[in-house]
């Protein structure tokens, strides 16, 4: 049999009923997450945001070699059907580096104004 413990939340002072020993009740523990994030998944955020940072800084835009403000530019699936996430999306959610590496893989790095040559292109060739 599972022991209840009846405890006190320390955040709204009501009384809640729990199999282990908290501190907050359900909805406090929800609200304190939403408000503060885990502090795992701001340490891999920031993890995250720092890999991508300096693989930018790293490299520069493949077509026109741009790369004097490195936080501007963009990557540029090479094939569209092969693209499973956004990496800005990536960056922010998943814990695993490895996924974020392989989706760079399928990506160029491009500078803003190439990026759009590149669009507006692609735009053209399939109005054709």
């Amino acid at each position: 049999m599972i022991k209840k413990f009846f405890l006190i939340c320390s955040i709204c002072g009501k009384e809640f009923i729990s199999n282990r020993r908290k501190k907050y009740c359900k909805l406090c523990s929800a609200e304190k997450v939403r408000k503060n994030g885990s502090k795992s998944s701001k340490k891999r955020m920031i993890r995250n945001r720092n890999f991508i940072k300096d693989y930018k800084k790293d490299n520069k835009c493949e077509i026109c070699g741009y790369n004097k403000y490195p936080e501007l530019l963009v990557f540029h699936h090479k094939n569209k059907k092969e693209k499973n996430q956004n990496i800005n999306i990536l960056m922010k959610t998943l814990k695993n580096m490895e996924i974020i590496k392989k989706e760079i893989r399928k990506c160029i790095l491009l500078c803003p104004n190439c990026h759009a040559e590149v669009h507006l292109n692609e735009r053209r060739t399939n109005k054709i």
